[in-house]
Formats: C-alpha cells, sequence, structure tokens
C-alpha cells in the first residue's frame, strides 16, 4: 500500500511540474511551425535537465526541462523555440555571433508570423543576463539590446 502510495504521489509531483509547460511547448511549437509554412519541421524533444539550454541537432531541435521552468510566458518560450528554428532552418551547423544573431533576427520573424510579441519573448535574455561564451555566443544583454524593446 505504502509503494501504491508512493508512486501516485510521485505522479502527482511529476504531472504538476511539467504537464502543462510540457503541453506548452507543443503547443507553441506547433504554432511556430504552422504560421509560418515550415516544411518538414524538425522534431522536438523534451530533456530532462538542471541546466536551462536548448539546441537545435541533426536529431531535432531539445529544449530541456529548467528550461520551461525559466520562460514565464508563452512569448518567451515561441522566442527560444524560434531561435532554434531558425538555426535549422539557416542550417547553422557550429555556433558563432553571427549565426546566434542570425537565429535571433529569424526567431522575431516566426514569432511575429504566429502573433507572438517580440520584446516580451526577448525579456528572457535581459532577465536571465547569460554571459556567453567568448568564442561562440553573445552576452544575452547584447543580444536583448539587438531587438530594441
Amino acid at each position: 500500500m505504502v509503494k501504491k502510495a508512493l508512486i501516485v504521489a510521485l505522479c502527482l509531483m511529476w504531472c504538476s511540474t511539467y504537464s502543462y509547460p510540457i503541453k506548452m511547448v507543443y503547443t507553441v511549437y506547433n504554432k511556430l511551425v504552422k504560421d509560418n509554412n515550415l516544411l518538414n519541421a524538425p522534431r522536438l524533444h523534451i530533456v530532462r535537465s538542471s541546466d536551462a539550454n536548448a539546441w537545435s541537432g541533426e536529431d531535432g531541435i531539445s529544449i530541456t526541462t529548467a528550461m520551461l521552468r525559466t520562460v514565464r510566458n508563452q512569448d518567451e518560450l515561441a522566442r527560444v523555440l524560434g531561435h532554434e528554428l531558425g538555426h535549422h532552418y539557416l542550417k547553422h551547423r557550429n555556433s558563432s555571433y553571427a549565426h546566434e544573431y542570425a537565429a535571433d533576427m529569424q526567431a522575431a520573424v516566426y514569432m511575429r508570423n504566429a502573433h507572438y510579441n517580440v520584446c516580451r519573448g526577448a525579456a528572457l535574455l535581459k532577465r536571465r543576463n547569460n554571459e556567453g561564451d567568448a568564442d561562440t555566443h553573445p552576452a544575452d544583454y547584447l543580444r536583448w539590446l539587438r531587438f530594441g524593446c
């Protein structure tokens, strides 16, 4: 009986922590794909991780559960997913400042076409204020400034 109660409690904890964000991520992703007429959309993966991150790779687009807890609204989620879709459709195979900025701008186009608020989405960059990586990723505040919000 205790084992069954523990399983139910764990399920309730998992469902209350992740079910809404997971449902939201697929809803936002599908809207971005549909409203931008993106053909052969990459597969979307949700990865359990304590690192708030998302990336585009040969096997599709991935977003971590920590990133799902970091975003505050659908606009911020659309910005993250749009950025990774940008990498995919711009055929970026490596990371550079130029690729990051290009994916940011492509995300803004995808967001506008899907009726998401670009400035509300870019607020994630201002709030996170990640320092970036000297070789591949500009600091988040520099990326946020480029949106002119």
